[in-house]
């Protein structure tokens, strides 16, 4: 179901009014998501690491579309970790978390509205292509051990 902003706001206004302890506990939820954006670099590095790559070639402007693609796995990778409601909403109003794309930005050397699109692209494809989503779970999971 795809609702209209408006729609949103008047389901959020009736849950808090009507139902607020159910209002009360998703908030609770969606405070409760990873907050230390200080770790990113790190876990690029991590990430880098485990697909036995050189960070520096993956950062900045890229024209090559594998490592377009490379860069795509990591930000769905840190989606999952520091904001994994986005995958769960429409894509036309995805909420995410403040802080989070000017992170991004910093550790790929790109500009804040391409990290923007791209995070778009990227819940797009988890959500569509099983062989992707398939990668960045296993990337997820190697990364968290």
């Amino acid at each position: 179901m795809v609702l209209s902003k408006k729609k949103y706001a008047l389901l959020g206004y009736l849950l808090a009014s009507k139902m607020p302890s159910i209002a009360s506990s998703l908030l609770t939820m969606h405070e409760e998501r990873e907050n230390d954006f200080s770790k990113i670099p790190g876990l690029y590095h991590l990430f880098c690491a485990i697909k036995n790559i050189d960070p520096l070639l993956y950062s900045g402007p890229l024209h090559k579309s594998e490592k377009v693609e490379v860069r795509k796995e990591f930000v769905a990778v840190i989606l999952h970790m520091y904001d994994p409601q986005v995958y769960e909403q429409p894509i036309e109003c995805l909420d995410i978390r403040p802080g989070l794309v000017r992170h991004l930005s910093d550790v790929t050397t790109q500009d804040k509205s391409r990290v923007s699109r791209m995070i778009r692209e990227v819940v797009t494809m988890v959500k569509v292509y099983d062989d992707f989503n398939e990668r960045v779970e296993e990337l997820l999971t190697k990364m968290k051990n």
